[in-house]
């Protein structure tokens, strides 16, 4: 790939070397050519002038011939110019040469081809004194030294220009690989990463300022796969974990009953038992599922107004038969009007309460507390208990994960709540939070508001 770019950006220095190139070398031979034309006509105009006065003197056809010796004798011995004159009477017309150039203007010069020649050529009208008619000047001078000096100026210049664009592409090339050095090392530890040495990272010394922050950024993605690649070893541990605890209650269950012979009554226990373990199962399966989709970046759909307070009284009542069992009670203070999904709230609100019931100390009351905000409504669902180290708070969240030295595991508590509480919060485009302090602890969530305050989102009353 470097290689690839050295030779690309070669051809980039030398098709932009022979650009300039081609334009200076144009621009100096039209310079060159303008100079030498100026040139030219300066030594035609000076002859000229010498000509046209002596033709405009002339008054009659006897004077004809001095004018003629007179103009003969200032042409130069090269005879590289020469004059042609012409009129309607035959004893006027002259010609230094057989060549006999006419401009298509008068008083200016013009670029001419007559016999095979280049010529410089200028056309005047001399008028009529005394016998003498009107008359033609043609004055011209040959362009074929300039012409030939251009054409020897041109040819030096290509070759020039030639060898120059081969040494700027041979520099540019290796320029390009002198500078590209540093990001084919890159490249060369990039390829040496295996999945296997998950630890290693590019290194950043002694690189150009812009590769620092791109290795800087790629080292940042790795560690950002790693700890993701980390998560997700440890979450099918803790999957395989936790099904393997039913599944081997299951198969042992069968075993035992299979053993000999059992009564009805045995074998409907051993059924019941089964059963409860495969329901386990399929609770674990389908909170799976759900995090799944979640993890994909699915969204909460059918949302509509919904009252957090009603939400949680009707909570409470799904819950009084928990709570009893746990001789815990229950307090609701304040309400807020959220952008939710119904049934999504109602499961994260199950999962709150459930959990808070579950490790509460016995005879204590759950605080629910409700507060509006500038574009959220948070819930905080609060339980006296042991207090939590902020490490364990920072890992509650997290799927099958239980803060063993504060929180108690309870049967049918497979570590999967407040995950799916923290997914329904995410699917809301809201957050979850965990404190503890004071020996009270404290979850929650927040949820988009629905009205005024919520910006741009409407809402319909839910059902």
């Amino acid at each position: 790939m470097t290689g690839s770019i050295s030779r690309r950006l070669a051809v980039m220095f030398s098709a932009a070397a022979i650009v300039v190139f081609t334009l200076v070398g144009l621009g100096l031979t039209l310079f060159l050519r303008a100079e030498l034309d100026a040139g030219l006509k300066d030594s035609l105009e000076a002859r000229a002038a010498i000509a046209r006065e002596l033709i405009a003197r002339t008054t009659s056809k006897n004077e004809w011939p001095v004018v003629q010796a007179k103009i003969d004798h200032i042409i130069p011995d090269e005879r590289n110019l020469g004059f042609y004159v012409y009129s309607r009477d035959s004893n006027f017309q002259y010609q230094t040469s057989a060549v006999r150039p006419m401009p298509h203007g008068e008083d200016r010069y013009e670029r001419l081809t007559s016999s095979g020649q280049g010529l410089l050529a200028r056309k005047q009208l001399i008028p009529a004194n005394g016998s003498r008619p009107d008359l033609v000047l043609v004055s011209y001078i040959n362009c074929r030294p300039s012409d030939r000096t251009t054409y020897a100026f041109m040819l030096a210049l290509a070759v020039i220009f030639l060898v120059a664009s081969i040494v700027i592409s041979a520099i540019g090339y290796s320029v390009t690989r002198l500078g590209l050095k540093p990001l084919r090392r890159l490249s060369e530890e990039a390829s040496a990463l295996r999945p296997d040495r998950r630890n290693e990272r590019l290194r950043a010394e002694g690189l150009p300022v812009e590769l620092v922050t791109l290795t800087t950024s790629f080292n940042g993605a790795l560690e950002r796969i790693d700890v993701a690649q980390a998560r997700l070893e440890g979450f099918n541990a803790d999957v395989a974990h936790e099904l393997r605890t039913p599944i081997a209650n299951i198969i042992g269950q069968a075993q035992v009953a299979l053993t000999r012979e059992r009564s009805n009554e045995a074998l409907e226990s051993v059924v019941s038992s089964v059963l409860e373990e495969g329901e386990r199962m399929r609770v674990i399966v389908n909170d799976m599922l759900f995090l799944a989709r979640a993890d994909q970046g699915e969204l909460a759909t059918e949302r509509g107004s919904a009252s957090l307070a009603e939400e949680v009284a009707h909570t409470l009542d799904f819950l009084e038969a928990t709570f009893d069992d746990a001789e815990v009670t229950a307090t609701v203070s304040g309400d807020a009007q959220v952008s939710a999904n119904t049934s999504l709230l109602r499961r994260a609100l199950v999962n709150l309460l459930v959990n808070a019931s579950q490790h509460a100390t016995h005879g204590t009351e759950i605080r629910v507390v409700i507060t509006s905000g500038d574009q959220f409504g948070e819930i905080a669902v609060a339980n006296r208990g042991v207090p939590i180290p902020q490490s364990v708070i920072d890992r509650l969240f997290d799927r099958f994960y239980r803060g063993e030295a504060s929180r108690k595991n309870v049967y049918g508590n497979h570590g999967l709540g407040l995950s799916i509480v923290k997914a329904i919060a995410e699917m809301h485009q809201g957050s979850v939070f965990a404190r503890s302090a004071d020996g009270w602890n404290e979850f929650g969530l927040l949820l988009p508001l629905c009205g005024p305050c919520a910006g741009e989102n409407r809402c319909t009353r839910s059902a």
